[in-house]
């Protein structure tokens, strides 16, 4: 079940997970019409089912609307229960491995669901159609009507009072096979792609996590978004440029090194891939998720930025990232350290007459940490630092913050 504003995470679902393997016995479930008009652009099956009055905006985890959304799919559930369909139900910040079904139906169980640790997970589930799952069902939606529970805690409630009573069954999915974001991400130490490779995973969810922007960003580090809306990946005309992090430790020093290679990607019209952060004084890598919050961070900056592992991914084009210069490196480290630079200010008119006529797709910086940045265009910087003011508030990996 979509809204309008996962739209593209729903798009990113079906070319990871349906597409790949062939199955055609999906149906997006639209909570606006909005929703099903953009996946049909796309040839995906998506049937309108309600219209929601946040039906086009991202709601706070756990908000009134939050809340309302994630119950909407208690009554699709249920009405397609009562319609005797078989339902396996998933989010969109679900990525398939392989197809889940030949594993999920070997249980003829009431339920077979992915843990959440202590509680069932209400956003990966098959629940066959009878009159136990419509009751379960049924007491899920009148629980959350009168308690104002979310779903989950919902679902997991009447599935304990039925089984105490032998009224119905469940099976929990193999925790190794298919995992939660918390198992998956943090307790398997995956922050990028290729750390940890999972051989035998069938299911990831992508929760334990807060915001659509850091999903979406942390499914990027790990190449696991594949939605290249606008030539995200694929373009031959975009330029992007890189900086080196590696000898930078504190989050003070990153800060200043990020806010230094935005700007310049912002001068050259260049977009700037992020590198690899640095946490714990330097005692590991670690994603930008873990500094600073996501969803501030793409109200300024979204499309002006890429992840890490951008230049890696099998949707880059060979003649992108194989077109590769240390020009600016070697330019700017000589200037930052002899006398014409005063008291550690590099102008944008030296960036723009030293830089700007390069024509590699892209530009390798050295270290930015160590001088400032000035503009010529006093109101233009002023307005510019304001947006980066905004745009970099410290967090936590969770983002809760």
């Amino acid at each position: 079940m979509i809204d309008a504003s996962f739209v593209d995470m729903a798009v990113n679902y079906y070319e990871t997970s349906i597409r790949p393997y062939g199955i055609e016995n999906y149906l997006f479930v639209g909570a606006s019409t909005a929703a099903c008009n953009y996946l049909n652009r796309y040839n995906v099956a998506c049937y309108t089912y309600t219209e929601d009055s946040d039906g086009e905006v991202e709601s706070v985890f756990n908000s009134p609307a939050f809340l309302r959304k994630t119950n909407l799919r208690t009554e699709m559930i249920l009405d397609a229960l009562l319609a005797g369909i078989t339902v396996l139900h998933t989010d969109v910040d679900v990525i398939f491995r392989m197809n889940p079904f030949p594993e999920m139906l070997l249980s003829d169980t009431d339920i077979s669901v992915l843990w959440d640790y202590s509680t069932i997970n209400a956003g990966f589930l098959l629940i066959r159609a009878n009159e136990r799952t419509v009751w379960i069902y049924d007491q899920v939606r009148k629980t959350t009507q009168t308690l104002g529970l979310n779903d989950q805690s919902a679902l997991h409630y009447a599935v304990d009072r039925c089984s105490i009573y032998k009224y119905c069954t469940m099976t929990i999915l193999k925790t190794s096979r298919f995992q939660n974001g918390k198992s998956y991400f943090e307790d398997g130490h995956r922050t990028f792609s290729g750390d940890n490779p999972c051989t035998n995973c069938v299911v990831i969810h992508n929760n334990y996590i807060v915001s659509k922007s850091a999903k979406i960003y942390r499914f990027k580090e790990n190449h696991m978004w594949y939605n290249d809306e606008n030539n995200y990946y694929s373009s031959k005309t975009n330029n992007y440029m890189t900086f080196d992090m590696s000898d930078v430790s504190t989050v003070e020093e990153q800060r200043k090194a990020l806010i230094n290679a935005l700007a310049i990607g912002y001068i050259l019209k260049r977009i700037v891939i992020l590198p690899k952060f640095q946490c714990d004084n330097g005692a590991r890598f670690c994603a930008m998720n873990s500094l600073f919050k996501m969803s501030e961070f793409d109200r300024y900056f979204l499309n002006q930025y890429r992840e890490s592992t951008f230049l890696t991914h099998p949707l880059v084009p060979p003649q992108v990232y194989k077109s590769r210069t240390n020009l600016l490196y070697v330019k700017l480290r000589p200037f930052v350290k002899s006398s014409p630079m005063k008291n550690n200010i590099i102008t944008s008119d030296y960036i723009l007459e030293n830089f700007s006529k390069e024509q590699s797709h892209i530009l390798t910086l050295g270290r930015l940490q160590n001088f400032d940045l000035k503009f010529i265009d006093i109101a233009g910087q002023n307005k510019f630092m304001q947006k980066l003011e905004m745009s970099l508030h410290s967090c936590n990996y969770r983002q809760f913050c």
